[in-house]
């Protein structure tokens, strides 16, 4: 066995025999980093792999190569995105529970005032809450962290909901309108977007066209699913004209009379019952109060063509009315029969909700518009 003194004198002599040995990178080649001979000639041993150049000059990323696998190394992972705050407030001094809002933003100074999103939510004027849009209106703010993005309850229970309701939205709407100079929302007052389905989009679309403080900005836009339009012909297109119903059987018809007061907009084939009452129909009817002051707001109206609840012909009466006085909108129809917003997996819901449908058009309408 050679001992370790006598194999490096060896190893000496075989190196001298090809002549000294430099590292030199060989012009063209792709190998990098290669033993060259004194000769020039290569040694046949390569060290490491540098990678070639690519056009712009910046090396290709290295790859590791096992048997079985090639990964590419990447740049570190994007940071996570910011936090949203959630808060409650109460936009009215009831502090009653039916005049919470909760805002969802992210902490930061924008650069400019932020615009804002207001969900409305259904429930046949006499139900139920802004809780069916938590979920979504977290995620939008998470989305589009300039927003400021809000969900409000209104008092479904009252016995003047005609009265009441619109002027809650008014007073949401007027809250955060004045949030102008707040450290953190910073609120554009002429870029705030309205959201409601069902009966929350009627009354998204009737403050727009009758807003409650006419010497207040109008919102920039108004996204309605399945709203009526019209709650005389919803009345009677449920059957519910001259008679009394109840929103379990009827949830359009009865919630129409239910928001009006309780009375019907024919007078009443019923005894004992209050008289009818049309003025307070056509009062409440976002089509009879489009007018040509109302082009600031631009409508995207969504509606299923097979909803059981709201017929298609509320949308495109209320269409039409827009239409008569250049009032920019657009109706889309939905592909699949349903109505409102369903709480349950909201965004990717495929039940009798049109959120899976709805969601993604409101989205891009509110991101190209706002």
């Amino acid at each position: 066995m050679l001992t370790g003194a006598l194999a490096l004198a060896i190893l000496l002599v075989a190196l001298a025999s090809i002549g000294t040995i430099v590292p030199r990178v060989r012009p063209g080649s792709r190998h990098g980093l290669t033993l060259v001979g004194a000769s020039g000639s290569d040694a046949g041993l390569t060290v490491g792999s540098l990678p070639a150049a690519g056009s712009s000059g910046v090396p290709r990323l290295p790859t590791t190569t096992t048997a079985s696998t090639t990964t590419t190394a990447t740049s570190a992972p994007p940071p996570a995105p910011s936090p949203v705050r959630v808060s409650v407030v109460h936009y009215s001094p009831r502090s009653d529970g039916y005049d919470e809002m909760q805002l969802n933003y992210v902490d930061g100074s924008p650069s400019g005032l932020r615009p804002a999103v207001l969900f409305v939510h259904g429930g046949a004027w006499v139900g139920g809450t802004r809780h069916v849009w938590d979920d979504p209106a977290t995620q939008l703010a998470q989305a589009n962290p300039s927003w400021v993005v809000a969900n409000m309850e209104y008092r479904s229970s009252s016995s003047q909901r005609y009265i009441d309701e619109p002027a809650d939205l008014d007073g949401a709407l007027a809250w955060l309108q004045t949030q102008t100079g707040s450290t953190s929302l910073k609120i554009d007052p002429t870029r705030i977007a309205l959201v409601g389905e069902s009966a929350g989009g009627h009354l998204a679309i009737l403050h727009a066209l009758r807003p409650g403080d006419a010497s207040a900005p109008r919102p920039k836009l108004v996204v309605s699913w399945s709203a009526p339009g019209d709650l005389a012909e919803l009345a009677r297109q449920a059957g519910c004209g001259n008679i009394k119903c109840d929103t379990d059987q009827h949830p359009a018809g009865g919630g129409a009379q239910a928001f009006v007061g309780g009375c019907t907009v024919d007078p009443p084939v019923q005894v004992n019952r209050p008289p009818a009452c049309p003025n307070r129909y056509a009062d409440g009817s976002p089509d009879n109060q489009a007018d040509d002051g109302d082009r600031a707001t631009s409508f995207l109206i969504l509606q299923a063509a097979g909803d059981n609840i709201v017929p298609p012909s509320q949308a495109t009466n209320l269409q039409a009315a827009l239409d008569s006085h250049a009032i920019p909108n657009t109706l889309t129809w939905l592909p699949s029969p349903c109505h409102g917003a369903q709480a349950k997996g909201f965004v990717t819901d495929t039940g009798k909700g049109c959120n899976d449908q709805a969601w993604d058009p409101t989205v891009a309408f509110l991101r190209s518009h706002l």
